[in-house]
């Protein structure tokens, strides 16, 4: 008969072994690979593809709300964010990306547009001014650092049932020098069959 205490560790090993077995399920392994493609697994025949600049360094995520990150600059990255079709309308996610910047009257929208590449639904957003960056981006409030003269440059493609979110952030001066860049990986974006 098992006492309280080794229920309790039986408990403990079976939690921690599932804990284990779906980090390892759910990991996704980075390629060295320039082009990139994921299933959308609610709409099994369709899939996003994109190819990185050659110049631009695949690095770690920052956190795990990123499945990839680019090195893009010194100072700058590109983050690319898969969430699901309820991460807020593009309207609600640009007013929050507009919050981002200190409203100490340099913040700009530089750039609105909406456009297909394909079938797929695209809208870029340029933004520039005094960046608030969190110093936890998971908790509301928490201590912010501000970066002077930065840029975001964001492009959101949406699907059925999610939201591909493309952040570029990083000093206005390595943003701008990379925009052909960013221009070019923005017209890369596909949807594979």
């Amino acid at each position: 008969m098992l006492t309280k205490v080794s229920m309790r560790f039986v408990n403990y090993i079976f939690t921690f072994s599932f804990a284990i077995f779906f980090f390892v399920a759910c990991s996704k392994s980075i390629s060295d690979s320039r082009i990139h493609s994921y299933n959308n697994l609610d709409l099994p025949r369709v899939s996003i593809e994109y190819e990185a600049s050659k110049k631009w360094r695949n690095v770690q995520p920052k956190n795990s709300m990123r499945i990839e990150e680019f090195a893009i600059g010194k100072a700058s990255s590109l983050s690319v964010y898969r969430l699901p079709g309820n991460a807020g309308t593009v309207a609600e996610n640009k007013a929050r990306w507009e919050k981002q910047f200190k409203d100490n009257g340099k913040r700009k929208v530089i750039l609105e547009e909406q456009f297909n590449i394909g079938v797929l639904p695209v809208t870029k957003f340029y933004l520039t001014g005094d960046y608030l960056e969190a110093e936890n981006p998971f908790i509301a409030e928490t201590k912010r650092i501000t970066h002077e003269d930065w840029s975001m440059f964001i492009v959101v493609v949406e699907l059925a049932d999610e939201k591909w979110f493309f952040k570029a952030l990083g000093p206005a001066a390595e943003i701008k020098a990379e925009q052909g860049g960013l221009n070019d990986f923005v017209l890369s974006i596909r949807a594979k069959s």
